[in-house]
């Protein structure tokens, strides 16, 4: 359960980027606030993505289910 979160997670956060980066509109920014909340969002979007990168390394890259 916790990979799937961190999943969907990292996916948010990778869309987010994309958005910043084609129409310049922060999204986490937009829905928190430009503050601490934000910053928030960010590391936990982060932690997530080194929960994924530790998933990938202990199985090996073998991902069959999440």
């Amino acid at each position: 359960m916790v990979t799937l979160i961190c999943l969907i997670l990292t996916i948010f956060g990778s869309l987010n980027w994309l958005i910043l980066g084609i129409f310049s509109f922060n999204l986490v920014a937009w829905m928190v606030g430009a503050g601490i909340g934000a910053r928030i969002v960010y590391i936990i979007i982060g932690l997530s993505a080194l929960w994924l990168i530790g998933i990938i390394i202990w199985k090996r890259g073998k991902i069959s289910t999440i």
